[in-house]
């Protein structure tokens, strides 16, 4: 039993509710049809997919879709590099509202609010005082996400690049209940900060644990519980190293998770029994319909 916990297939999906977003992915990724992507994810014995998505419009999009089957679900909210400008944090309550009745009226298919968290890496280096509000803007968004997640008691999924400390310091001001770091780039000294900040928070694991330049995520795998664990692709991107530079389909998790299992020292069955149930029970899923 697999859980994609983290997939962005909407970026190589041809389907009416849910086109491909820009030319510029046309032209990186294979396009295929959502009856395409059910049939493959089914050979690599996946079972679950969590579809992440970056803005209202396409959390919407994924609604539609996460309501197509039982093999689906979803989570709402924006990327960092979407609400770092003054524009929209004039519309952050509208926002809110709007997200808020589409939990109230979807809460069965709605079970995260997604990657929220701090993107330092495409920040305005020519200003520093544009530069240092995009940074308070985009620390406005983590709080009010956190304080939305919280109060339906939904887990949130962060995402860093370029701002592992400022995201530490904002998981211990603004407290998620339930948190997860997603494709985990550092290191075991980090992992272990994280862990230390609450019980239930958990580390996911994507393709890159499989090239032959992240040894470090690898000893992050290694030495923290299994219990904390779990696995994703944040496909299209990063595909694991058989299939390195080409498109990344939410199916290949089960490289993943066996680059998990190769890892880990318990029985494969244990490590992928708990890694399931671990991510039912970061999503507060008891018994799913598959």
């Amino acid at each position: 039993m697999i859980f994609n916990t983290h997939s962005h297939f909407n970026f190589i999906l041809k389907n009416p509710v849910c086109p491909i977003a820009g030319a510029d992915y046309l032209e990186k990724f294979e396009g295929k049809n959502l009856e395409e992507i059910i049939v493959q994810n089914k050979e690599y014995w996946l079972n679950l997919s969590c579809l992440v998505w970056s803005n209202l419009e396409t959390s919407k999009n994924a609604l539609e879709v996460a309501k197509m089957g039982n093999s689906f679900y979803c989570t709402l909210w924006l990327h960092p590099e979407d609400h770092q400008e003054e524009e929209l944090l004039v519309k952050i309550d509208s926002i809110i509202e709007e997200f808020e009745k589409l939990i109230q009226e979807n809460g069965w298919k709605i079970i995260g609010i997604w990657e929220i968290g701090l993107d330092y890496h495409y920040l305005d280096e020519k200003n520093e005082i544009h530069k240092n509000r995009q940074k308070e803007i985009q620390r406005i968004f983590f709080k009010r996400q956190v304080e939305l997640a919280n109060t339906y008691n939904l887990p949130v999924i962060i995402h860093s690049r370029d701002a592992k400390d400022d995201i530490f310091e904002c998981l211990k001001e603004f407290v998620p209940n339930k948190f997860v770091v997603h494709c985990y780039s550092e290191d075991l000294e980090f992992a272990r900060k994280i862990l230390e900040l609450s019980p239930n928070s958990f580390i996911g694991f994507a393709g890159m644990i499989t090239y032959k330049s992240a040894e470090s995520i690898r000893e992050v795998i290694r030495n923290i519980p299994l219990e904390r664990i779990l696995v994703e692709t944040d496909d299209p991107f990063l595909a694991p190293q058989e299939f390195r530079w080409q498109t990344n389909y939410p199916s290949y998790v089960k490289l993943v998770l066996d680059k998990v299992k190769e890892l880990r020292e318990e029985d494969n069955k244990v490590v992928e029994d708990t890694i399931w149930q671990n991510s039912l029970n970061f999503f507060n899923l008891k018994n799913p319909q598959i």
